[in-house]
């Protein structure tokens, strides 16, 4: 080898070799203070792919025996309460034994259910209560398809990865006991029942609730205890058939359960949900629970004489509507087999007439009806801008069940009409004239070619847009035949006043007085009009009178009984004795007893002709005592006199003034007296009778304490062996699941240990074998150290040749 100035070749071989032994000495030094044979990629490419696979694993691993351990602590929690859930069981049916036995009579019965039903409401709460992680365990809400998902595997195969733990349903309804009683209280239920659906209508109004779910969830428990109403109606007869006694009861609550399926499977399977519907469904299952057979008694008297040809009679049922058109010639009983053949001809509901009664059997809601066409306050007033038409109904006011008919012709420019068309609406509940128009207006747009809409200003208004059809549209209404109005004829040839005044007359209204006393010189048509006054005082009539025809009429009245009184000294018995000095007593022997007659006692003050007068209408059940009481209160209360009193032990009212002198007497008696003579009362009408189901489920309550007594205690002992069963199921099934987390987390914690050792001898270093690489690298960078600086002095020796 030449000895050169320029190159140094042997130098830079022995930085070659003193860099590569180093960088191996570096390697060695990392590997042996990290312990990691596989540090960085470069180490082992494929060594590292596989070993990140396994550390993954192995972290999920870890967690997924965190995750069962979790489970367990679940299970353990719900398994405690169960315990708890046991001795409440086993308590129940000690309960149910006793009540079961013939000794111990209904009130006894009641006391033993109730500590029952508090067993029963101590379930609930604590299987609603129970919590892990605030999850809710035992109450049905982690079981069936929504059980409790434990995951501990890394990957997600169903059944290697995860699986499924059911809680459970550890609610009285789950345990199959929550309509559980040891005595019979179908009256209760049956109240309670229809307080809650009543609340829950109030809720919806026809739109969405603010709770949907909630709402739903409320809806749903009410129909299991309708249906757990149903079982014990059927319990108690072998045949599972009720007697016809009972047969309208058992038909109202499965007909109530019918329309709640209907509203709970519009929310669960629509999914643009009605509400109104729901609404509706609600609405008829109260309906239902108050009565499925509805009676229009008295229809075909207060339709004698009264049918002509060409009128058209309707009954609205549950909002539907029938018709009948009366022909020449047609009798008030034409007219209702009319109606009923109509009816019939639906497959919701049947009818028939019965002694001048229509009956429908199936509805909720049933009003008999005659058309008019509006006029006066109940006109459609109708307007032409140029371009639009306006309508604005003005009346009359929305009753349940009364149809708003808009009939419009064929030729009505823009309709698309080829006959006449009739948009008709019926109101429900609670409707106002808003609601008529606003619903009128929808179904002109779904049944026409027109385009209206609806201003809810003022007295509100549907518009009918760019067409003008002010001259074919006309406008019919109900005119109800069950809440007609009573007249009164002939009044002024009975009612004669004296010219003196202080007479008093009075109409009684189905046991309500309105009273009127006349002032000198009043004659017979200030009486009536006074009458008048009096009765339009009042919420529930209204009155009016023609002096042309002498006819009273009252509105609201139509199935009362109505009579016109005078009060008269004659229709009464009694005696004033003046007794001592200051003192009068007063004493009823004889007189009208009967609900709605007035009383009136005149008392003096300072003389016997400074009157002042005092009624008393007699309740029912009153007696003269009575009377006597409430007249002797009135005035004590006033200062006319000194005092007045009833006297319990002589039975006589007591006056006491100091101006009463010995052997004066300060006090006159009248009671009612019925005019009869030319008076006439007319227009009988019909009046819509209601079955109450509340009653019927009182008498079977009856019934069943009174044959079998111990019939539900009895099957309260099966039933709560039936829900220990269940409640050991589910305690058997998180037994099992307990265990099998348990070996779950043994076998997870032996997989994670063989994997991380697996890991290791793809990851770690061998510390032998890496410390006998590093002393060689060591041992080499040193070599190559002292070559590379022996190499370094090879220029030198040249300059010094050169020297």
């Amino acid at each position: 080898m030449s000895l050169t100035i320029n190159h140094n070749p042997m130098a830079m071989n022995a930085q070659r070799n003193l860099e590569s032994h180093y960088g191996d000495l570096a390697t060695s030094t990392r590997r042996l203070s990290s312990g990691l044979r596989v540090d960085t990629a470069a180490d082992d490419a494929a060594g590292l792919a596989v070993r990140e696979l396994m550390r993954a694993d192995i972290a999920a691993m870890n967690q997924g025996v965190r995750n069962a351990n979790d489970g367990i602590s679940a299970i353990q929690t719900a398994d405690g309460s169960l315990e708890v859930i046991d001795n409440k069981l086993i308590r129940m049916k000690e309960l149910a034994e006793q009540a079961a036995t013939g000794t111990y009579t209904q009130e006894q019965r009641d006391v033993i259910d109730g500590e029952f039903q508090q067993m029963k409401a101590e379930i609930n709460r604590i299987a609603n209560q129970t919590e892990f992680n605030q999850q809710k365990l035992i109450n049905g809400n982690l079981s069936g398809d929504n059980s409790l998902k434990v995951h501990f595997g890394p990957r997600n195969n169903d059944g290697e990865d995860f699986y499924y733990v059911d809680m459970g349903d550890a609610t009285a309804r789950g345990l199959n006991i929550e309509n559980t009683y040891l005595q019979t209280n179908m009256e209760d239920r049956l109240a309670d029942n229809k307080n809650s659906l009543t609340q829950l209508n109030d809720q919806i109004n026809r739109e969405e609730p603010d709770n949907p779910d909630q709402f739903m969830d409320n809806l749903d428990s009410i129909r299991h205890s309708l249906e757990g109403m149903r079982d014990d109606l059927l319990t108690a007869y072998e045949d599972e058939k009720v007697t016809e006694e009972f047969q309208q009861l058992q038909d109202g609550i499965e007909n109530a359960i019918s329309q709640l399926d209907q509203a709970i499977g519009e929310y669960e399977n629509s999914d643009d949900i009605d509400w109104q519907s729901i609404d509706e469904n609600i609405s008829s299952a109260v309906r239902f629970l108050e009565g499925k057979e509805r009676v229009v008694e008295g229809l075909g008297d207060a339709l004698a004489g009264e049918v002509s040809g060409g009128i058209t009679y309707h009954a609205t049922v549950d909002g539907q509507v029938f018709e009948y058109e009366a022909a020449s010639g047609d009798s008030a009983s034409n007219v209702l087999e009319g109606l009923a053949y109509e009816i019939n001809q639906s497959d919701d509901y049947d009818a028939r007439v019965e002694n001048g009664d229509l009956v429908v059997y199936g509805a909720g809601q049933v009003g008999v009806y005659e058309l008019e066409e509006g006029s006066g306050d109940t006109a459609l007033e109708i307007s032409h801008d140029g371009e639009d038409t306006n309508l604005t109904i003005e009346g009359p006011e929305p009753q349940e069940g009364m149809l708003y008919r808009l009939e419009i012709e064929s030729g009505a420019d823009g309709a698309g009409l080829d006959e006449n068309l009739n948009i008709d609406y019926v109101a429900r509940e609670g409707d106002t004239l808003e609601d008529v128009m606003r619903a009128l207006t929808q179904q002109i747009n779904d049944e026409t070619d027109l385009e209206a809409s609806y201003s809810s200003s003022e007295d509100g208004q549907i518009t009918i847009e760019g067409e003008n059809v002010s001259n074919a549209i006309d406008f019919y209404h109900s005119q109800s035949l069950v809440y007609e109005e009573r007249t009164i004829e002939n009044l002024t040839n009975e009612i004669n006043p004296d010219a003196s005044g202080n007479e008093t007359f009075h109409i009684n209204i189905n046991g309500e007085s309105f009273t009127y006393t006349t002032e000198s010189g009043d004659t017979d048509e200030d009486v009536i009009e006074g009458l008048v006054d009096a009765i339009n005082e009042s919420e529930t009539y209204t009155a009016s009178y023609d002096s042309d025809d002498d006819e009273m009429t009252i509105q609201g009245a139509a199935t009362s009984d109505i009579a016109v009184y005078e009060l008269s000294s004659d229709e009464v018995t009694y005696t004033v004795d003046s007794g001592e000095s200051g003192e009068n007593t007063v004493e009823i022997t004889d007189g009208p007893l009967w609900e709605g007659a007035v009383y009136a006692l005149d008392v003096g003050s300072g003389s016997v002709d400074n009157l002042e007068r005092y009624e008393y209408t007699v309740q029912d059940g009153d007696d003269y005592e009575d009377i006597m009481r409430a007249l002797a209160e009135q005035i004590s209360v006033d200062d006319h006199i000194d005092d007045a009193y009833f006297d319990e032990d002589e039975g006589v009212i007591v006056l006491q003034d100091s101006n009463i002198e010995s052997g004066e007497t300060w006090a006159e008696l009248q009671a009612s007296d019925r005019l009869d003579g030319d008076i006439e009362i007319n227009n009988p009408s019909a009046t819509l009778v209601d079955p109450n189901l509340q009653e019927d489920a009182e008498e079977f309550d009856n019934h069943i304490n009174e044959v079998k007594p111990t019939l539900y205690a009895q099957n309260a002992l099966e039933e709560i062996d039936a829900a220990i069963e269940i409640k050991d199921r589910i305690r058997a099934d998180l037994g099992a699941y307990q265990n099998r987390l348990d070996n779950t987390v043994s076998n997870l914690q032996i997989q994670a240990e063989n994997l991380q050792a697996a890991e290791s001898r793809i990851s770690d270093v061998d510390v032998a074998h890496e410390m006998t690489q590093f002393t060689r690298n060591q041992v080499l960078s040193q070599g190559a150290t002292a070559m590379l600086a022996q190499a370094n002095t090879l220029p030198q020796m040249a300059m010094q040749l050169m020297g």
